[in-house]
């Protein structure tokens, strides 16, 4: 009886011990479950910009590729893109009449855009751009930090079946994709593009309706100064500023301590100081997503400067101290400051971005970076789920 207790109790650790193991298996594999369900793909909804008008052009028959020569892709910040008209299932499904007045001797483009974001480490087995018809010609191009000049493969035609091309080898996880639609008609009576979508991994990629938006602030490193120059790195990413003035520098940033801890403003030595009225660039050694300006000390006593740039900014914190300052945002791409502090960034991905301070004053520090920001989307259905796992 001894030994067969003995030997019950030794078999059950063991019993247990498996138990526990699989308990654990389950509950990594149901980790992994939401981990991968969570790792979504979206697209941003669909937007038009109507182009520039008739352009002059002979072609020998309707969708001919030469004619894209002639298109001028709007920039990120064109004021002109506007909701594009859509489906019910968010496709693109554009249908007026032409504007042209002769046939095969006109183009009027027409353009549509949206964001793909994809999550870092996704694997992307197939990304698939798609067009239901066109009238008379379409093609995609894909822009990103590996294309930034936009890449293509492929588009459709007149007459020509529904159509789909694969631009899984041109996308680049961990980033935003810019997605950019150019269509073109060439004969008068009907302009059209319908059923443009995307598909990722076989299923219809995810709207993103808005949602969460988390930002990741990163500053450049203490810059190095030459001349009418300086450069540094953000985030790993080389940058060099250029000014039409001599690159003066004070040992930190004025009144460093006004800028809210939460935006971990770097108080660098040496920091960019402006003087006299400049024109400023930032040139980056790769495609920069929401670049990051910090001003410090615009403007001051009776003086008020006018700061110009290139691209629209969010003004995403700003302040002024003392008798008579003051702070305004006079229009998208410029604000005004009177010994006022202001932190802004340009939305989008940018090779370069420039910036005109308009006044002699003494003086303003100047501070880069860039928002890696993170996003938890709303989204609507249809949802495209990781590599088929709900």
């Amino acid at each position: 009886m001894k030994s067969k207790l003995h030997s019950k109790e030794k078999k059950r650790p063991l019993l247990f011990a498996f138990l526990n193991e699989t308990r654990l298996l389950i509950a990594f594999a149901f980790f992994m479950l939401l981990q991968t369900s969570f790792a979504q793909v979206t697209i941003t909804p669909w937007k038009i910009n109507n182009g520039g008008g008739i352009i002059n052009y002979s072609l020998s028959s309707h969708g001919e590729p030469s004619a894209y020569s002639q298109m001028n892709i709007p920039t990120v910040s064109d004021p002109n893109w506007t909701a594009a008209p859509v489906n019910s299932n968010g496709e693109i499904h554009f249908s007026v009449r032409s504007i042209l007045s002769q046939c095969l001797q006109q183009l009027d483009f027409t353009y549509f855009e949206t964001y793909i974001s994809i999550p870092v480490n996704f694997v992307i087995n197939d990304l698939k751009v798609s067009f239901a018809a066109a009238d008379d010609g379409a093609r995609a191009y894909i822009f990103n930090s590996a294309h930034p000049n936009g890449a293509y493969i492929g588009q459709i035609s007149l007459g020509q079946n529904p159509t789909s091309a694969d631009y899984s080898s041109l996308a680049v996880a961990g980033e935003v994709n810019r997605l950019v639609v150019v269509q073109f008609d060439d004969c008068p009576t009907g302009n059209n593009l319908t059923g443009g979508r995307v598909n990722v991994n076989g299923q219809v990629a995810a709207i993103n309706t808005g949602g969460c938006t988390q930002s990741n602030f990163f500053w450049s490193n203490a810059p190095t100064v030459s001349g009418n120059t300086a450069s540094g790195t953000i985030n790993g990413v080389a940058y060099t500023y250029t000014s039409d003035v001599n690159v003066r520098t004070t040992t930190n940033v004025f009144n460093h301590s006004i800028f809210p801890t939460s935006f971990n403003v770097p108080n660098n030595n040496p920091t960019i100081q402006n003087i006299d009225p400049s024109n400023n660039t930032l040139t980056f050694a790769s495609p920069m997503t929401n670049p990051v300006l910090v001003f410090s000390s615009i403007g001051g006593g009776t003086t008020s400067v006018p700061i110009n740039f290139s691209a629209p900014v969010d003004v995403l914190w700003s302040t002024h101290t003392g008798a008579g300052s003051s702070f305004v945002q006079n229009s998208p791409t410029q604000i005004t400051g009177t010994e006022a502090y202001a932190i802004v960034r340009m939305n989008g991905t940018f090779s370069s971005i420039s910036f005109d301070y308009l006044t002699h004053e003494n003086y303003v520090n100047f501070a880069f970076g860039a928002d890696f920001s993170t996003s938890t989307p709303d989204t609507i259905a249809p949802t495209l789920t990781l590599n088929g796992n709900a």
